[in-house]
């Protein structure tokens, strides 16, 4: 986030606040190949047609779970309109052809040879 304010595209003061800058108590992260080939950037993104999602199982419940929870909080409002959460969960849900026990064993899984 320095480097984001120090470039001005955050403000200088954007951990200033009442919760220093969180939103959540945790960080998602979306990576991606290489060069982004599919211009991935935002939560609808990723249920578009022909897009996998690798994630880490969802047992036991812990972090993992968080990445998709964040998801349907980004899509629903945080809950204000559950079933946009819920249809956004579908979507994602179809795009995923494995889960993995961790990120990257499920990556290796999937990658191309």
């Amino acid at each position: 986030m320095t480097r984001l304010a120090k470039k001005g595209l955050v403000a200088e003061d954007w951990n200033a606040g009442p919760t220093k800058g969180m939103v959540t108590d945790s960080v998602v992260v979306i990576a991606t190949r290489k060069g982004n080939p599919k211009n991935l950037k935002i939560w609808d993104d990723l249920t578009k047609p022909g897009v996998e999602v690798i994630t880490p199982n969802r047992s036991p419940p812990a972090a993992p779970a968080g990445g998709v929870l964040a998801g349907y909080g980004a899509k629903s409002g945080k809950g204000a309109d559950k079933q946009t959460g819920v249809d956004f969960l579908h979507a994602l849900f179809a795009n995923l052809p494995v889960q993995g026990g961790a990120a990257g064993a499920a990556y290796a899984r999937r990658r191309p040879q």
